[in-house]
């Protein structure tokens, strides 16, 4: 890879040296219409306790090239590769030297049979593993993505479109020996068909999936793989009174294998929708969806999502949902609204019932020399019994309001919502959440401050242990030529593990459960005492811990970054330096303690 990508960056070395400044170069049928790149060169050095210590003077830089072939509607393009970039810019949280390349054409352009490829490869770059409340767990690997596309578009006749996805990646953490692997790849067909006024549309898909999950956070690493197919038609027809209708079908077939545990399923979907607005003021919407098997959609659902494990069983359950809503705006000020709904629900060997009666009303005007805005919704929800037990009512209520002013030189905002007893996708289960943020601003002098806090709480009403909470502090102090700011959060709560991350649950008691909780602090500090001088550096921390039934796992991570920048013109000079510092308690591994800098000069070039 390191040849390949040197030999692209000679290339690009070369081109760039040569080639004419002008307003576009030709070779026979294919004009190349814009050259833009970036050529650097310097000195690079790289250690720590699980690298060979290594200094080099080499060359990066990246190039923006575009074109076509013949004619812009024929074949055109675009093609970008870069090489050393990382070390170049001193990128945050990163101690990689990545390389890669994205390209992209389209074909017969405005014709009947339009087409388009693309394709992106990326070597060594960085990343992150998200565990809420610490965004700077740093994970490194290479990806490649493929998409190709192609459409029929004769008149009087359906359209058809094809499209193909293919998508690969590996990552691994630093300070562990984990690994996360994911690939994925999509074909599919997409057809529409106006006939008299009703547009008609059918589509066909399959899709398959594998990843891998780290054992840093549970007893041993897993694996997950999928397939699944399926298809779809539908019906629109417009309707008096500014109206329209549908109508539609949706089915598919799904195997996966997860945690040593095996789900499958088939699902079926109906559905049908109608809308009036007969005046200006006044909309009318009603809607019926039906699902044969609950059960399956839901493990579908979170399966796609990443949720790994044993999900539900695929026999007996059933959704039905009809709800009307109505709006009505009485001013530019106010509008109201109200709705009905209705769900019926077989799952897990119960019935569920439910039915919801509700209104609100939506404001935003002015208010003690600010402008206020809010929501505020109440409904009845109402359960029937289930195995002769008597149902239950609640009040349902969901409110919000934001309100900002300027007084003076101080500028305010604030914000809080809040929501009880929402229905989620089962009956059974309800939730609760709040949140709530502030923000000011005000000029102090010839400096500038502002500072704001967030938060947010959330869970299930009927399960105990399931409340996930987030809260967020930040404050900074700046000028024209210097800006200071700080930062803190944490965060707590339930999860699942995911390729990607940790993730709240979608509903309880899954076998791929853990808690977790973090903290995080960060500081920057930044100036331009002279034009074309940036100096800038950075500081974050976090550290939390893991408890899975298997397993308990803390991590901490440290990470510092300075970079100086200076241009004149078209050259630049560049330094940076960056250290991480990651570990992880039971995963047998030494923490990870590297650092990497670079000075060095570059070139912007804008040929054509």
């Amino acid at each position: 890879m390191q040849r390949s990508a040197r030999a692209v960056c000679l290339v690009l070395t070369s081109l760039l040296l040569v080639l004419p400044a002008a307003a576009q170069y030709q070779f026979g049928d294919a004009d190349l219409s814009k050259l833009t790149g970036n050529l650097g060169a310097g000195y690079t050095g790289a250690y720590g306790n699980q690298e060979t210590s290594s200094h080099e003077l080499g060359l990066n830089g990246s190039a923006s090239l575009a074109g076509f072939y013949y004619n812009p509607n024929f074949l055109s393009f675009n093609f970008t590769p870069y090489y050393g970039e990382n070390r170049a810019n001193s990128d945050y949280r990163s101690v990689d030297n990545s390389s890669g390349l994205a390209f992209s054409s389209s074909i017969f352009a405005g014709s009947h049979f339009p087409g388009a490829v693309s394709y992106t490869r990326d070597y060594n770059s960085s990343g992150t593993f998200a565990i809420p409340g610490v965004p700077n767990v740093t994970t490194h690997g290479n990806s490649d993505n493929l998409g190709v596309g192609w459409g029929v578009n004769l008149p009087e006749l359906p359209s058809l479109s094809v499209f193909y996805n293919r998508s690969n990646s590996s990552a691994s953490l630093y300070g562990t020996d984990a690994t996360t692997n994911a690939a994925s790849q999509n074909i599919g067909l997409r057809s529409l068909y106006n006939l008299d006024g009703f547009q008609l549309n059918g589509s066909y898909n399959h899709s398959t999936s594998h990843s891998e999950l780290p054992a840093f956070l549970q007893s041993q690493a897993e694996s997950s793989s999928s397939t699944s197919d399926g298809y779809s038609f539908g019906v629109s027809h417009k309707l008096p009174f500014n109206g329209s209708a549908a109508v539609g079908y949706n089915h598919s077939d799904f195997t996966a294998d997860s945690f040593g545990y095996h789900n499958n399923g088939s699902v079926g979907n109906a559905f049908a929708n109608v809308s009036f607005n007969p005046t200006t003021k006044l909309s009318l919407t009603g809607n019926v969806n039906y699902v044969d098997n609950l059960a399956a959609n839901l493990t579908e659902l979170f399966l796609a999502s990443g949720v790994p494990g044993q999900l539900f069983t695929s026999s007996g359950s059933h959704s039905l949902d009809v709800n009307t809503l109505a709006t009505y705006r009485l001013n530019a000020e106010i509008s109201f609204d109200g709705v009905v709904d209705r769900r019926d629900q077989s799952f897990l060997g119960q019935t569920y019932s439910s039915t919801v009666f509700g209104g609100g009303v939506t404001t935003a005007r002015a208010f003690l020399g600010g402008v206020v805005s809010g929501t505020l919704r109440l409904a009845d929800y109402r359960s029937d019994g289930v195995g002769g037990n008597k149902g239950t009512s609640s009040l349902s209520l969901i409110a919000s309001a934001n309100y900002s002013r300027n007084f003076e030189q101080w500028r305010f905002n604030g914000n809080f919502s809040y929501s009880q007893n929402q229905q989620t996708l089962l009956i059974a289960y309800l939730t609760s959440f709040y949140t709530y943020g502030a923000s000011v601003y005000r000029p102090i002098w010839k400096l500038r401050w502002t500072g704001a806090f967030a938060g947010t709480h959330s869970g299930l009403v009927q399960q105990a242990g399931t409340l996930n909470s987030s809260e967020s502090y930040s404050t900074s102090l700046g000028s024209r030529h210097l800006t200071a700011s700080a930062g803190y959060s944490n965060s707590s709560g339930i999860g699942v593990l995911t390729p990607i991350g940790v993730a709240p649950p979608p509903v309880p008691n899954l076998t791929s459960q853990l808690l977790f909780g973090g903290k995080s602090y960060n500081f920057s500090l930044g100036s331009s005492p002279i034009r074309r001088l940036i100096l800038s550096g950075s500081y974050s921390t976090s550290h939390g811990n893991t408890t899975s039934p298997s397993l308990a796992s803390s991590y901490n991570t440290k990470s510092l970054n300075v970079l100086v920048q200076y241009r004149l013109r078209q050259m630049g000079f560049t330094g940076g330096y960056n250290r991480l510092q990651q570990g992880f308690s039971l995963t047998g591994a030494r923490p990870f303690d590297g650092s990497t800098f670079y000075v060095g000069v570059n070139r912007w070039f804008d040929f054509f």
